[in-house]
Order: structure tokens, then C-alpha cells, then sequence
């Protein structure tokens, strides 16, 4: 019977035995799994909380956290992103000799813990934000543009963004601004900040945050625009839009005071208008004037 075996199996005997003799791979993990030596890992969130886990016992041992990634080496960079808005951590934030040699006269602190240091001399706007992906962002990015575009366009200053390490807060705050005051799109706004820092990274749920305001952004541009509907006088009172060609639209600004009057809304305001030849506008013809509102 075991030499049938051994020949179905294509082994020998003396293998077989071997085989059937030793232990389930299950028997010989659990032997190997209790001579190992006894360890406790240390796990830390990114918000900073730290578990303890030893013998499969998951203990906490501070629910404490900072909401930023400690940072313990000096860096005093204050890099220029766009002309006259500069980008760095608290450290160069502390140096009063550094921003006055950057002609820094506004400061945006969105730092955790970080005083305004230096109030006498720089005006400030400070908002405590945590480096966590699910704090919500986006409802800064508003009043921070808004001071920022103030200082530099109305009081011709120049405005230095920080956080703690400069990093994540202070890029998505700048990122933000750029998009919003200056149509950059996210890519866009990401790629020149960190050209001027190479280090930045809005941590993942700032990205997001942003790419979802860049989409509602592109949606609000591309909404306003579109041509807006020019009505006959015949169909004010149903509202309905006339069948132009919307190639022809930019020619209303100018046009012929000759030929029969017809009253037309353009943005709901009344525009006196003559139809003339449009092959003629190229003519050197005199009569071409601007409509008139009646």
C-alpha cells in the first residue's frame, strides 16, 4: 500500500515518512511565535496622539495633541513667492532683523501657539489653524486674501504667511489666496509656491480642500463668462432670447445709427439700436457709434 503511494506521489519511501512525521506549519508558527522575545511599539498619530502596544494590549499614553508636526531645526527663510508676498515658518517670523531687511510690513500668523511677536512695528492677522487633514480651511482662505490683497494693492506692503514649520498651513493660506485673487488654478498656484520653497506641502485634506475650490471656481468663471442673452422688444414680456449668433454679439458694441429702430435688453437694460449691413462695418463709414441708453 505505501510503495503504491510513494509511486503515485512520484517520491520514495523514505521521503513519505518524513513527510507524514512532521508537524502542521500552524503547530510549528505557534512554537516559533512564543520564543520570541517580548516588544512594545509605539505608534503616533498625525494629530500627534501616541498608543503603546505590547502582548497585543493597545494602550494610550497622552491624548494630547499639538495639531502640527514639532519642528526643532532653525529656518529663516522668507521666500518670495510672488512679488511682495513671502512665505516662511515661525522661526523667521521671530527675527525682526529679517523682515525689516525683507521690507515685511504685514504678517498672516496661522501658527498653533506662535504670539504676533512683533505688533508694534507689523500689522498682523492671526488665525489658530491645526495641520490636521480634517480641519476645514477653506472658510480662512476669504478674510486672509482679502487682508493680504489689501496690504499689497491699498497700502503697497509686503506680506509674509506663516505657520509653525512652514509647510503645510501657510502654503494652502497662500495657495488659496492665489487662486482666489489671481485666477491661478491649483496646480498652478502649488507649483510657483513651492518653486520659491521647496519644502511646502498643504498636508492631504488641504489639497483636497483646494482642489474642490478650484473646481467651484472654474464652475463661477465659466458661468460669468458666457455671452450675455439679448432680447427683442417683442419678446420682453416672456423673456424669450433671440436667435443671434453669438460671434456677432462683440459687433453690438458698435454699430450704425442709420436704418429702421428696434428697442433690444442687453444685461436688462434698454439699448436704442439700428440694424444696419454688417459686410459695411469694415467701410470707412462715419456713421458708427456706440449705442445709446434710452
Amino acid at each position: 500500500m505505501e510503495e503504491d503511494k510513494c509511486n503515485n506521489l512520484g517520491i520514495s519511501k523514505k521521503k513519505l515518512d518524513e513527510l507524514l512525521a512532521m508537524k502542521p506549519f500552524s503547530d510549528n508558527f505557534a512554537v516559533r511565535r512564543a520564543s520570541l522575545r517580548k516588544v512594545e511599539t509605539i505608534n503616533t498619530t498625525i494629530t500627534g496622539r501616541k498608543f503603546k502596544e505590547k502582548n497585543g494590549v493597545i494602550e494610550e499614553l497622552s491624548n494630547k495633541s499639538n495639531g502640527y508636526v514639532v519642528d526643532t531645526n532653525p529656518d529663516t527663510d522668507c521666500c518670495e513667492v510672488v512679488e511682495n508676498l513671502f512665505i516662511g515658518s515661525q522661526d523667521a517670523a521671530a527675527e525682526e532683523e529679517i523682515l525689516t531687511s525683507k521690507g515685511i510690513t504685514h504678517i498672516v500668523n496661522v501658527g498653533t501657539g506662535i504670539p504676533n511677536m512683533f505688533e508694534h512695528k507689523f500689522k498682523y492677522f492671526k488665525v489658530d489653524i491645526l495641520d490636521t487633514p480634517e480641519f476645514d480651511i477653506l472658510p480662512f482662505i476669504e478674510p486672509t486674501s482679502n487682508f493680504i490683497d489689501n496690504a499689497i494693492n491699498n497700502e503697497h506692503g509686503k506680506v509674509l504667511v506663516h505657520c509653525n514649520a512652514g509647510v503645510s498651513r501657510s502654503s494652502a493660506i497662500l495657495i488659496g489666496y492665489l487662486m482666489k485673487k489671481r485666477n491661478y488654478t491649483y496646480e498652478e498656484a502649488l507649483e510657483k509656491t513651492k518653486l520659491a520653497r521647496s519644502c511646502i506641502c498643504p498636508n492631504f485634506g488641504f489639497a483636497e480642500q483646494l482642489r474642490r475650490m478650484n473646481k467651484n471656481l472654474n464652475e463661477i468663471n465659466s458661468a460669468s463668462s458666457e455671452p450675455s442673452e439679448i432680447y427683442s422688444n417683442n419678446n420682453i414680456n416672456n423673456g424669450t432670447p433671440m436667435d443671434i449668433d453669438k460671434e456677432s454679439l462683440p459687433l453690438m458694441s458698435s454699430i450704425s445709427d442709420k436704418g429702421n429702430k428696434e428697442m433690444y435688453l442687453v444685461n436688462e437694460k434698454p439699448l436704442e439700436i439700428g440694424k444696419i449691413d454688417i459686410s459695411k462695418l469694415n467701410s470707412n463709414d462715419t456713421d458708427i457709434i456706440t449705442p445709446k441708453t434710452v
